[in-house]
């Protein structure tokens, strides 16, 4: 008898376990997809911001690599956001004197 009931103990706590990592595992990747929702959009808002900072500054190649980041699939973002990242870096500020109210000086 002591021994069913043993069993039955170390099964039932077994299951809860394994029910508790589950629920565990099932949240983090609820986080974890809510993460790259948001940084996905962000990734989407940022192009835009770019393409539209690429047509008042007259920067073609900001804009090419903007477009590129939005027509970009999920495997291929990573790439097209680094490019943009260059482009932006290479761009340069048409006004020191906006540069340095912003704060965006090196």
């Amino acid at each position: 008898m002591w021994v069913v009931v043993t069993v039955v103990a170390v099964v039932v706590l077994i299951a809860t376990y394994v029910t508790w990592t589950a629920s565990r595992v099932d949240r983090l990747h609820a986080r974890a997809a809510a993460a790259f929702a948001a940084l996905d959009a962000q990734s989407v808002r940022r192009a835009a911001a770019s393409i539209e900072l690429g047509e008042r500054a007259g920067l073609p190649e900001v804009q090419t690599a903007a477009k590129a980041v939005l027509n970009a699939h999920a495997d291929d973002r990573e790439a097209a956001e680094n490019d943009l990242t260059h482009a932006l870096r290479a761009a340069k500020p048409c006004d020191a004197g906006v540069e340095r109210r912003h704060g965006l000086s090196q």
